[in-house]
C-alpha cells in the first residue's frame, strides 16, 4: 500500500483530492479484497519445542528499487537434532526516500534496518541470545562494512559507522538473492502467497550445519557506494573479465576497482591497501585490451 501510494505522489504529482489514475485504483481495491484474509491470518509464537540452547539471531537484508525490507529468525540446534529449529520471528518492509537513491546506498539503508530490528528484538525480548548474524545479497554492503580505513563519501560513512556501532564486519555475511528470505518481502504478492513462500519458515539452507551455508566471496575494498567493481570472475584469467562500464562515475574508480580485480585474480599478497602506480598502470592496459576488441574490431 505505501509502494501504491509512493507511485501515485511521485510519478502522477496527484493531490490529495485528485481522481487516480484506473491502475492505481484497480491495485487498491484488489489489496482492499485481500484484507479480511490478512485479518484471519495468525503466527504461531512457540518459538522452540522443548528445552534449547544457544539460540542464535540471523538477520536478512535486502533492497532492490522499490521497498527495503529486513527479516529475523531465531535458530536452535540440540546436540541430538539433525537440522536446527527455526522460527521467523519479525519482518519490517519500508518504501525508499522520494528522492532517487542508488541501489548499493538503499542496500547499504536495508541493512541499517537490521541492525535497528536486532537491536529492537534484543530491547524487548527476554530470549537470551548467544550469537547473531546478518545476511545480505549486496557484495557492496559487505565490502562497505569492511573498509572502513577507507574514505567514504558521508552519507555512506554515517551509515558504517550505525552499523558497526552495535555489530562486528565477521558478523555480515553475503548470502545469494535467491537465497535471501527478505527478497520476498520487497515483492508485490498476497497472503497466500507469502504461506507458500520461505518468508514464515526462513530458508532451507539455514537449518543444515554452517559448512552447507553459502560460501564466502572474496572482498574487493571499497570506499563508497559509487566505487563498486562491476567485474565478475569466472575464472583466474584476464580475458574472461566482464564489466559493466556504465555502473562506474569516472575512468579513475573504473581503473582503481579493476585493479584490485587483478590482484585477486593474480593472488598477489600487497604490502599496502593503497595502489601502487604499477598496479593501476596494469590496470588501464587490461581496460584498453578489453575495450578494443569491442569498438575497434
Amino acid at each position: 500500500m505505501r509502494s501504491l501510494l509512493k507511485n501515485i505522489w511521485s510519478k502522477f504529482g496527484l493531490r490529495w483530492y485528485d481522481q487516480i489514475e484506473p491502475e492505481s485504483e484497480a491495485r487498491f481495491l484488489k489489496w482492499k479484497e485481500l484484507l479480511p484474509t490478512m485479518a484471519e491470518t495468525s503466527i504461531n509464537r512457540k518459538y522452540f519445542s522443548g528445552i534449547v540452547s544457544q539460540i542464535g539471531l540471523h538477520v536478512f537484508a535486502d533492497a532492490p528499487k522499490d521497498t527495503m525490507c529486513a527479516v529475523a529468525y531465531f535458530r536452535s540446534q540440540q546436540n541430538d537434532e539433525i537440522q536446527a529449529q527455526l522460527f521467523f520471528f519479525i519482518g519490517k518492509c519500508r518504501v525508499p526516500p522520494m528522492r532517487h537513491m542508488s541501489i548499493p546506498r538503499l542496500e547499504l539503508q536495508a541493512a541499517v534496518m537490521a541492525v535497528r530490528l536486532k537491536s529492537q528484538i534484543v530491547k524487548e525480548h527476554e530470549i537470551k541470545i548467544y550469537s547473531c548474524t546478518f545476511w545480505s545479497d549486496s557484495t557492496t554492503v559487505i565490502q562497505l562494512i569492511n573498509s572502513t580505513q577507507r574514505k567514504q563519501q558521508v552519507f555512506v560513512a554515517n551509515r558504517v559507522a550505525e552499523i558497526l556501532d552495535t555489530t562486528d564486519a565477521s558478523q555480515w555475511k553475503h548470502v545469494s538473492g535467491a537465497n535471501n528470505p527478505a527478497d520476498i518481502g520487497t515483492r508485490q504478492i498476497n497472503i497466500e502467497e507469502l504461506w507458500q513462500s520461505e518468508w514464515f519458515t526462513g530458508p532451507a539452507w539455514l537449518r543444515e550445519s554452517e559448512e552447507n551455508w553459502p560460501k564466502e566471496i572474496p572482498l574487493v575494498l571499497a570506499s563508497d557506494d559509487d566505487v563498486h567493481p562491476s567485474v565478475f570472475v569466472n575464472e583466474a584469467t584476464e580475458s574472461e573479465l566482464t564489466v559493466e562500464w556504465n555502473r562506474f562515475s569516472s575512468f579513475n574508480r573504473l581503473v582503481n576497482s579493476v585493479a584490485y580485480i587483478l590482484r585477486f585474480i593474480w593472488r598477489v599478497r600487497p604490502t599496502s591497501l593503497l595502489l601502487s602506480v604499477e598496479e593501476r598502470e596494469n590496470a588501464k592496459r587490461t581496460i584498453f585490451n578489453l575495450v578494443q576488441p569491442r569498438d575497434f574490431p
